[in-house]
């Protein structure tokens, strides 16, 4: 299962320097979102509904984030009523509200990070399976092999 650490593993071991330590917000959130999804949309929680539920949360909370983050950059949004807006919608406790908006509004983009990258993720593997130049699983090696750069670049290095 991909994850944060995984993701970060496979990079310092990566002999270029910047893939070894440059981080792209995008590819390793956006890999997260998209294995949660894949996992549940190919049944692997058919015998869990809470699993399935706390899925569909996250993936509420993550538009939810998208929302705040674009408020607060247009200054339509203070950190305050960003944290009460996560309170009352999400719902989260104050505390934990507060520093998600703070989080957020030092920042810009974060949020919308987790769907820029699912959405990279989504249209990169059918874009490579139609030029028959891997399949699905090699795809998914490609995405997880430690590469931290984002998707175009990837795409437009003659990867795809």
């Amino acid at each position: 299962m991909p994850g944060h650490y995984f993701q970060l593993a496979l990079s310092w071991r990566h002999p270029d320097p910047i893939r070894r330590h440059y981080y792209d917000s995008g590819v390793n959130e956006g890999l997260g979102f998209y294995a949660e999804e894949m996992m549940l949309h190919a049944g692997l929680f058919d015998d869990s509904p809470r699993s399935r539920e706390l899925i569909w949360n996250f993936m509420r909370l993550r538009a939810l984030r998208v929302e705040v983050d674009v408020k607060l950059a247009l200054d339509e949004f203070n950190i305050e009523q960003a944290a009460e807006y996560l309170q009352n919608t999400v719902p989260m406790d104050a505390r934990t509200a507060h520093a998600e908006a703070a989080f957020f509004a030092s920042i810009p983009g974060q949020a919308i990070s987790y769907q820029v990258g699912k959405l990279q993720i989504n249209k990169f593997l059918p874009d490579a399976q139609r030029q028959k130049k891997t399949d699905s699983a090699c795809s998914h090696s490609m995405i997880s092999s430690g590469r931290t750069v984002t998707c175009p670049s990837f795409c437009s290095a003659g990867n795809i």
